[in-house]
């Protein structure tokens, strides 16, 4: 039930709940028997810890993680935990640390699919680095390959989230109608959704707009 709430936990902005529900069905009795659902307790976990801005902690929970996957041979997870803890370096400017996880994470996504149109949350993350490294042409790329694959997905959660990161893209790039019109749609998918956290990340991409525009 912890790992299947995910995306309500994100969604409803409900990251310390999220968390702590993690950590209890972890400690439960036998729940070492369910190697993958541990493995993506673990990654939720650490996921909800980063956005808490607790990234040391996430960082030890992500690992916990990664050793499971790979004793496991759990890919797609050991892929999503290896590009969270990158973000989660990132975030305490261990550029070089973040990079190899996340060049590993986007190795493997690549590697999983027969007909590769997506690296997921590994080619987000990778994008996240290139745009702070100033590569925007490579970010670029890397966002608007995975808002693609997520629109012919039908996934609204991470249409919204592409969006977001493409308008910042365009923002830095003072192509201020794009990124206007993409800051719309997005906050219209945020309020469909109901995402608390949504709408803040939408709000704060316009701050920087409105700033740009000046």
């Amino acid at each position: 039930m912890a790992v299947a709430l995910d995306r309500f936990w994100l969604s409803r902005g409900m990251m310390a709940q999220g968390q702590l529900a993690c950590v209890a069905a972890l400690s439960l009795p036998g729940a070492e028997q369910h190697e993958q659902l541990c493995a993506e307790a673990m990654l939720i976990s650490g996921r909800l810890l980063s956005y808490l801005g607790l990234d040391i902690e996430a960082i030890a929970q992500l690992q916990q993680c990664v050793s499971l996957a790979r004793e496991g041979e759990l890919t797609q997870c050991l892929a999503d935990a290896l590009s969270r803890m990158g973000y989660a370096y990132l975030s305490i400017n261990d550029q070089t640390t973040a990079r190899a996880c996340l060049e590993e994470a986007y190795a493997l996504s690549k590697a999983r699919q027969d007909d590769f149109t997506s690296g997921g949350t590994a080619a987000t993350s990778l994008a996240e680095l290139e745009r702070l490294e100033g590569n925007i042409d490579a970010a670029r790329h890397l966002y608007g390959r995975e808002l693609r694959h997520v629109r012919a997905c039908g996934d609204r959660l991470s249409t919204m989230i592409g969006l977001n990161n493409l308008s910042i893209i365009a923002v830095v790039q003072r192509d201020h109608a794009t990124a206007r019109e993409m800051l719309l749609e997005s906050l219209a998918i945020s309020d469909e959704l109901g995402s608390r956290r949504g709408r803040l990340v939408v709000m704060e991409v316009c701050a920087g707009l409105a700033a740009s525009l000046e």
